[in-house]
């Protein structure tokens, strides 16, 4: 239904815009299997094979990942104030 519609790339942009700022160099994630390829497009590097609990005590298949950075004043697009 919103697939497609940048909704997650605008709401990841400013999430590592933040991080960014903060002056973190990495992000950690843990993506679903069926958003794993959206993080990879988006830059992201699989670690590995993990696991998500849910609310439920259900256990959700799910990749490990990061992201390096470098910061670069010219990466920044989110106004975060």
């Amino acid at each position: 239904m919103y697939e497609g519609n940048g909704i997650g790339a605008n709401l990841l942009a400013k999430v590592e815009d933040y991080a960014i700022q903060a002056g973190l160099d990495k992000i950690h994630l843990k993506a679903s299997l069926h958003a794993a390829p959206f993080y990879k497009h988006k830059g992201f590097k699989e670690i590995g094979p993990s696991t998500q609990e849910l609310a439920d005590g259900r256990l959700l298949a799910s990749i490990a990942m990061e992201k390096n950075h470098s910061v670069d004043s010219s990466y920044l697009c989110a106004d975060l104030s």
